[in-house]
């Protein structure tokens, strides 16, 4: 899992659905929301230092890339292109650039 800026949101992946989605989970509330809905695998999850956005890995192009989305999970977009395996991504404190292994 992953803590969200604020300290109340935490963001983690699990199969409960069927798929592998990312889900958030407010601590204050106890209230779990799914946050990624797509037929292909998406993990990884992570915050915009910002809080805004979510960052994760996900196979949906064919290939492990970099996703990125509001914060609710809309909106997503593909951010990286390498061909293979880009996994575990992290955005600079600045919100520059995105690390990723």
């Amino acid at each position: 899992p992953c803590y969200h800026p604020d300290g109340d949101l935490l963001v983690f992946t699990t199969n409960v659905s069927g798929n592998v989605d990312l889900y958030g989970y407010r601590r204050s509330t106890g209230e779990v929301s799914q946050l990624t809905d797509s037929v292909h695998a998406d993990w990884d999850g992570a915050f915009t230092p910002d809080g805004s956005g979510l960052l994760w890995s996900s196979d949906r192009s064919g290939v492990l890339e970099i996703w990125t989305s509001d914060l609710d999970g809309a909106h997503a977009r593909q951010i990286s292109s390498d061909g293979f395996d880009a996994e575990n991504p992290t955005m600079t404190a600045d919100g520059e650039w995105v690390v990723y292994s």
